[in-house]
């Protein structure tokens, strides 16, 4: 056996690419297995909200007595121990419901979301970039198998953009730091993960790397402050600000003193279910690739390398997972759709960016104002890599899918096909 996590000798061949097969085995089981347990968290905490609210008691009616008698139960021990009612958990394992809001807490939120003229704050309210390094994001919105990866080989070629450049384009730092931020405004926590046990000691930060919103209400010395603006705007403005400078610094380093990037790119999903007047002044492209092509190519894909799977993060678990799948191309198509009527937004069909990079180019270019050198996907080998999808990425569906699958996207998508140019 070797001394390293216990893996044995023959299991660490090397198989030519230098890679190791049973360590990554080992980690991706690992992985998956931190992601069931923390989805299973989720869901439990979910279950505990439901059943908490004014419905509970109606869901599961012997459940709620048997938890007030619990409750009542473990008040009365405390009492004749005489000890506190809080108490050290054993081992951790401990089973966590979600916070009981006090009175004065529940005053306080109610009073908050009933406030007369309480709106979305528009972007202005994250305020206008800082004099200082500001890099304006980029948010490449895609679906899957749509040519993203492609697309941001492309903005990669300007030297007004930045991106991380680990393949395949996948680390948002906008998307993360954002969210980080907004962590100090939100007056919801899952209780099952995060409470207010999780403040108690610095040294917790040992524990698993989880934090959530301040587990308190009201927040009085995290409230808005005289211009209005949350505290998480302003924490986003000196996040940003301190990434983009460090960004900025880097290229330079790289030989790129004459151009100073403007720009930070990066994949995006789902945008249409966001508010973007809530966020910085950023800019938008939209891929859009037949639906049916990209559940083929989305299918292939899983087939031919299982351990990198759509499925293992699988947003649509059931016993339907097509129904969801179609569910949220039907709502990105309609989406898509309104953008093609105002033509605010560029929207960048898979078949022009396979087909015709260098027009795709030049409509990129006049809409952001910088160069790009379509020629460097072919020579960076990144169309080689994905050459299955350019020569078979149009209309691919009708070799590849099963005709009741095909049938049912034509179907169920007829309408939305239709609104954006699909033959149905």
């Amino acid at each position: 056996m070797s001394g390293r996590e216990g893996i044995p000798e023959q299991g660490r061949e090397d198989d030519g690419t230098g890679a190791n097969p049973a360590a990554e085995e080992i980690a991706r089981l690992r992985r998956d297995l931190s992601a069931v347990d923390m989805e299973r968290l989720r869901l439990r905490s979910e279950l505990e909200q439901i059943r908490r609210s004014l419905l509970g008691p109606l869901i599961d009616p012997a459940r709620t007595l048997r938890m007030i008698l619990d409750r009542f139960m473990w008040r009365l021990r405390t009492r004749l121990r005489g000890g506190a009612a809080g108490g050290p958990r054993r081992g951790g394992a401990e089973r966590r419901l979600p916070p009981r809001l006090s009175g004065s807490e529940l005053a306080w939120l109610a009073r908050r979301r009933l406030r007369p003229g309480r709106k979305r704050r528009a972007s202005s309210a994250a305020g206008a970039p800082p004099a200082q390094a500001w890099l304006t994001p980029i948010l490449v919105d895609y679906f899957g198998r749509d040519g993203s990866t492609a697309m941001m080989a492309l903005l990669a070629t300007s030297p007004e953009v930045v991106i991380d450049e680990k393949y395949p384009y996948e680390r948002r730092y906008f998307t993360y730091l954002w969210r980080w931020s907004r962590l100090l405004s939100r007056t919801d926590w899952p209780g099952a993960l995060w409470a207010k046990d999780d403040v108690v000691s610095i040294s917790q930060e040992q524990s698993p790397g989880l934090l959530g919103p301040p587990p308190w209400l009201p927040r009085e010395l995290l409230e808005a402050g005289r211009d209005g603006a949350p505290i998480a705007h302003r924490c986003f403005e000196l996040a940003w600000a301190e990434l983009s400078a460090r960004a900025i610094e880097r290229a330079r380093s790289r030989g790129r003193e004459a151009v100073t990037p403007r720009y930070y790119a990066e994949k995006h999903g789902n945008t249409w279910l966001v508010d973007t007047r809530e966020l910085p002044p950023l800019r938008l492209i939209v891929l859009l690739r037949d639906p049916r092509d990209t559940h083929a190519s989305i299918r292939a894909f899983e087939q031919k390398e299982p351990a990198t799977s759509f499925a293992i993060q699988d947003a649509w678990a059931g016993t339907d997972r097509l129904a969801g799948i179609l569910d949220r191309h039907r709502q990105r198509l309609r989406w898509i759709a309104g953008l093609l009527q105002d033509e605010s937004v560029p929207v960048v069909r898979y078949e022009e960016l396979s087909g015709n990079p260098g027009g795709v180019a030049r409509r990129l270019e006049g809409h952001l104002e910088i160069e790009l050198d379509h020629a460097a996907l072919d020579s960076g080998g990144l169309a080689a890599r994905h050459g299955s999808s350019t020569r078979n990425g149009s209309g691919r569906w009708r070799r590849d899918l099963d005709p009741e699958t095909a049938e049912r996207f034509t179907r169920e998508l007829r309408p939305e096909l239709q609104a954006v140019g699909f033959e149905t």
